[in-house]
This record gives C-alpha cells, sequence and structure tokens, in this order.
C-alpha cells in the first residue's frame, strides 16, 4: 500500500497526460491516507485540467481534512462549473471544521445559477452544504448529557444521525421564517408539514418571501434524506 500512495503521487505529477493525474487522485481517494492532501490541494488550485481540479475536490472532502478547507473556498471561485459544484459538496461533507467557509456559501445561498445536468440550483446546493456544517458545530457545542444520549443511539448509522440533525436545522430554520409571533410551540412534524405542503395551500395575499421558499425547500430536503436513512436501516 505504501508503495502504490507513492507512485500515485509521483502520477499526480504527471507533466502532459490528465488522465494518469486523474487516475492518480482517485487512486489517492481510495487510498484514503490524509498525507496526501497537501498534494491534493496543490492540484485543486493548480492542475491545468478542470476534471482533474474537480476530482481534487471531491477527494479531499471524501478524505475529511480540514486542512483542505482553504483549497476548497478557493474553488469556488473557479472557471468550471463542475469544480466550484465539487467544492461545495466536498465542504458540507468535511462538516464542522468548514465553518470558515459558511460566508462564502452564504454568498451563494440567493444565486439563481443551476449546474448543467443538475436538478438542484448553486443556492440549494449550498443551501445544503451550510446545513451539513452547522449541524456539526451544533453536535460539536451540544452539553456532556446530549453527546451521550446521542452515543446511546448506536441503532442509528451514521447517514441517519447525519439526516436527522440536518432535518432539525431545516426545520428550525422553516420555524425562524415562516413561524407567526407567539407561535413557538409549534412542533417539529407540524414544522415539516408546513415545509412540505404545496405553495398553492397558502392562502391568497400570503405570498412566500425567497427566506421562507429557501427554509421550506431546505426542511423538504432533509426530511427527505431522513427519511431515505431510516428506509435503508429496515431493508438492512
Amino acid at each position: 500500500m505504501a508503495d502504490d500512495f507513492e507512485k500515485q503521487l509521483q502520477n499526480l505529477n504527471h507533466p502532459w497526460d490528465w488522465t494518469v493525474r486523474n487516475e492518480a487522485v482517485r487512486r489517492l481517494e481510495v487510498i484514503g491516507d490524509k498525507a496526501a492532501v497537501p498534494d491534493l490541494c496543490r492540484a485543486l488550485r493548480e492542475d491545468s485540467s478542470a476534471f482533474v481540479r474537480a476530482a481534487a475536490a471531491r477527494a479531499v472532502g471524501r478524505l475529511g481534512s480540514a486542512d483542505a478547507v482553504p483549497a476548497l473556498i478557493e474553488a469556488l471561485q473557479d472557471g468550471a462549473f463542475h469544480v466550484r459544484q465539487a467544492a461545495i459538496w466536498s465542504l458540507g461533507e468535511i462538516g464542522a471544521p468548514a465553518e470558515p467557509a459558511l460566508a462564502a456559501l452564504r454568498a451563494l445561498l440567493d444565486s439563481p445559477e443551476r449546474f448543467s445536468q443538475a436538478e438542484l440550483t448553486v443556492a440549494e446546493i449550498a443551501g445544503i452544504a451550510v446545513g451539513r456544517i452547522e449541524a456539526g458545530i451544533e453536535e460539536a457545542k451540544a452539553p456532556p448529557e446530549e453527546a451521550q444520549a446521542g452515543a446511546q443511539e448506536g441503532v442509528l448509522s451514521p447517514e441517519e444521525r447525519k439526516a436527522k440533525r440536518e432535518a432539525a436545522l431545516a426545520q428550525k430554520r422553516a420555524r425562524e421564517a415562516g413561524q407567526p409571533e407567539g407561535a413557538e410551540g409549534e412542533t417539529a412534524p407540524a414544522a415539516v408539514a408546513t415545509a412540505e405542503a404545496p405553495a398553492a395551500a397558502k392562502p391568497s395575499g400570503g405570498a412566500l418571501s425567497p427566506e421562507e421558499r429557501k427554509a421550506k425547500r431546505e426542511a423538504a430536503l432533509a426530511r427527505k434524506r431522513q427519511l431515505e436513512a431510516e428506509r435503508k436501516q429496515q431493508d438492512g
């Protein structure tokens, strides 16, 4: 494995064949050694191939290294859309250590841009990444008794726990954006129902603000991921 690691680091510097460099990024991601992060960040910043840069952005996210956050923030300005998309997703995957990226990601929350061949807009993808980072930060700040309770949820997969955290944060944002004053007692299921209700259910003359629409989309997406995670556990 060590020999393969060194070989892939060498291939990452191949002078003319981007496919060799791209395969080296993939192999380094599979090996999973965070010692490759500095070389992958250099590829993300400097490689002439957008395919290699995008692969490097994905790899450092899956390796979960906080050291990659500065390079990923820079990649949000990359000229290639798929590099920017990979950078957004990877910042979300890194979670709480990507807190320095929150300002840059929040600046994208009003972006109308839609990535080619993608169902979600840049704003929606950025919203998911922000939700993941905020969920990680909230988990790190949780009181010891809550952390212990979370540890006792051994029956939940990591995906389920992440989905539940994201759903709770999205529901909170939905309530903050659309809940009338004095209605703080609304339960989480009610918030989800509100988030998933068709726009037509809104009384006439009560059009949703952009903040409300965004919060409701995030709540619906988070709830969908939670249900999918629970379904996987039941099937498994």
